[in-house]
């Protein structure tokens, strides 16, 4: 015996077969691709070259100034491996003194002179400096009840970052160099493909090259050219 069943029965039935076939083929078209993890920025630690105690965060970008390419240089007073200042009120993570040094250089109380090459012979292209974030610094405080408030800030705030830049950069390989007060300070190598620099090589303080360019303080530090040099003139301490 043959069974029917009745036509309100069946047409639900093949109505939400094709819901769910329909929902299967649009789920079949739809592939969610994992996101691309951006790139890491090069970042380095400024280290003290006396006590090797790491008072800044440099971090290295590719950034487009009026619509050339220019590798933006980021110093910061924090960040997760800077060093405080010594004694009980310092806090890792961050250092004041340091964010003491990039008010002056802001200031200009230090005069700061940013130039690139691409190789000894060719000519310099100077670059500039800006203000980054600014803010407080963690700093613990000793209260009249003899306690330590360890949550504390610093009373002021402070430039955290300023940001070097090169100038325009161009295909190839060259070095940035970065003196404070005429004393060099930081040495950037790096080859720029048109859309991202690869950094060859960081140093913290290098002999300077005889260059014409400048101011006069700037090329007597370049005469003189040490490597280590004593005293606090445009450090961070």
């Amino acid at each position: 015996m043959n069974r029917t069943l009745p036509l309100a029965f069946i047409l639900p039935c093949v109505a939400l077969s094709v819901i769910q076939r329909s929902h299967a083929d649009d789920n079949a078209t739809v592939i969610d691709k994992p996101a691309r993890a951006p790139r890491p920025v090069p970042r380095f630690d400024y280290h003290d070259d006396r006590d090797g105690r790491n008072l800044a965060d440099v971090r290295l970008t590719v950034k487009n100034q009026s619509e050339l390419p220019t590798l933006e240089i980021l110093i910061s007073a924090v960040g997760p491996n800077v060093d405080p200042i010594p004694g009980y009120r310092g806090v890792k993570g961050a250092n004041r003194y340091t964010a003491e040094e990039l008010a002056l250089m802001l200031s200009g109380q230090h005069d700061v002179l940013v130039t690139t090459s691409r190789s000894a012979l060719s000519g310099l292209t100077r670059g500039g400096i800006q203000e980054g974030r600014r803010g407080r610094i963690p700093q613990r405080r000793l209260l009249s009840s003899g306690r330590i408030d360890f949550a504390a800030q610093t009373p002021i705030e402070y430039p955290l970052e300023v940001k070097l830049n090169t100038g325009p950069i161009s295909k190839g390989t060259q070095q940035t160099e970065v003196l404070i007060d005429g004393i060099p300070r930081m040495r950037i190598s790096f080859h720029f493909g048109g859309r991202r620099a690869q950094i060859t090589g960081f140093e913290e303080e290098f002999e300077a090259a005889g260059r014409e360019f400048g101011t006069g303080a700037a090329q007597a530090g370049r005469r003189a050219g040490p490597r280590r040099r004593a005293g606090h003139a445009g450090r961070f301490r």
